[in-house]
């Protein structure tokens, strides 16, 4: 359940921004509230209200399903992400050139 919550909070963070950097997704993932609203507390540690955020290699595991790479900054050398269309074939694609 915390995988498919934490898939639609990048899905939704993905079709706000085009091309996000893995750093650029962890940092808003880090600084926006989760789906159900709640926020991490000391008072509140229940699993149903908890959201944790997922580790640099857990989020490029996650994003693999979900996005594809669509190119590599060298500024920060990290990935660029890109979501991946509802019905695209993979087949289709360019890959963008380095």
């Amino acid at each position: 359940m915390r995988n498919k919550r934490l898939k639609q909070r990048i899905k939704n963070i993905l079709k706000e921004n085009e091309d996000l950097t893995t750093g650029e997704i962890m940092f808003v993932l880090n600084n926006t509230p989760s789906i159900t609203g709640h926020t991490r507390t000391s008072k509140r540690l229940k699993a149903n209200s908890r959201h944790d955020n997922p580790t640099t290699t857990q989020l490029s595991m996650l994003l693999r399903g979900l996005a594809y790479k669509n190119g590599f900054c060298n500024e920060t050398k990290q990935t660029k992400w890109k979501l991946k269309e509802e019905n695209e074939n993979v087949m289709d694609r360019k890959i963008p050139a380095q």
